[in-house]
């Protein structure tokens, strides 16, 4: 009789702590969801506060620990404390893409190319449709000079997701660095198709079209690029120059002379400033001895 006393009891001790713990749990979780809709209104201080409640009622609560990451990585500039809590993050829940991608973010941050590397491939082998961790290992690819990689992640990036114009912007210029014009062109083309309002494809595209000597092309591309972004001073020089040399000379000097007035001051732009000016200075003079 004492012997089914003392195990009952034991019983309900038991049944008293699951009861604690799901409490703590439940708890924790009303704290996360707060933080969320806090982190989703951009109200970081107040995310924070309600994560750290979360944690306090129960610490492997992995989305607490995931936003807290995000928070100290991406908000309060401390990588190290965002790698803690994403890697807790993905202790708990190893199969979750995003917990690895913004990990391997986190580590581009603090410039650990290898760790970050892995950890985007661990992204992939999670989620194999994953394509900004593709195009992230391309980046990665290229800083240390693994052309071919970084050529197959872009690629498998722009495959997955044709609207993704990142991965076609980066791949075509790894194509034009190495002067395959024409296969830089097919993507930029590819690239439009999906993206007509991709600025950073149709000026890309035009330097190509005045490397292959097509100035006609390269002027309507510059064209196009100008009409979607106006403000753009360098498409604006690009297309002064490609009027010269499709010899269009009025149109030349009229967009070279906007170039001039609108980088007027500023210091990045000088060197194109004297060039612009050279160029309009030269049209004048064959102008004089026509």
């Amino acid at each position: 009789m004492i012997h089914r006393i003392v195990v009952v009891s034991m019983l309900s001790v038991l049944m008293l702590i699951s009861v604690a713990c799901n409490k703590h749990q439940n708890q924790s979780i009303v704290e996360s969801n707060k933080g969320v809709r806090a982190y989703q209104a951009q109200l970081y201080y107040r995310a924070e506060k309600h994560f750290r409640k979360a944690l306090d009622f129960w610490n492997d609560n992995d989305t607490a620990h995931y936003y807290m990451g995000m928070l100290f990585f991406h908000h309060f500039k401390n990588v190290d404390r965002g790698i803690e809590h994403l890697l807790k993050a993905i202790l708990l829940v190893p199969k979750d893409p995003d917990y690895h991608y913004q990990l391997g973010l986190a580590y581009m941050r603090k410039k650990d190319l290898n760790k970050a590397l892995a950890t985007f491939q661990k992204t992939v082998q999670t989620d194999p449709d994953y394509y900004e961790a593709y195009f992230r290992m391309g980046r990665i690819y290229l800083k240390q000079e693994k052309w071919n990689d970084a050529q197959n992640a872009f690629r498998k990036s722009a495959e997955i997701n044709p609207k993704y114009e990142r991965a076609f912007d980066e791949l075509a210029e790894l194509y034009y660095r190495f002067e395959k014009f024409q296969a830089a062109v097919d993507v930029l083309n590819e690239a439009i198709r999906f993206n007509a309002n991709d600025v950073r494809a149709l000026n890309l595209l035009g330097l190509i079209y005045l490397n292959l000597k097509r100035y006609k092309s390269a002027v309507d591309v510059f064209n196009q690029a100008y009409e979607r972004d106006p403000g753009n001073d360098q498409v604006v020089f690009n297309l002064g120059f490609a009027y010269y040399l499709a010899e269009n000379r009025k149109q030349a000097v009229r967009h070279l002379q906007k170039f001039i007035s609108r980088v007027k001051g500023k210091a990045p732009m000088k060197a194109m400033q004297q060039q612009a000016q050279f160029l309009i200075e030269k049209i004048r003079d064959e102008l004089a001895r026509e």
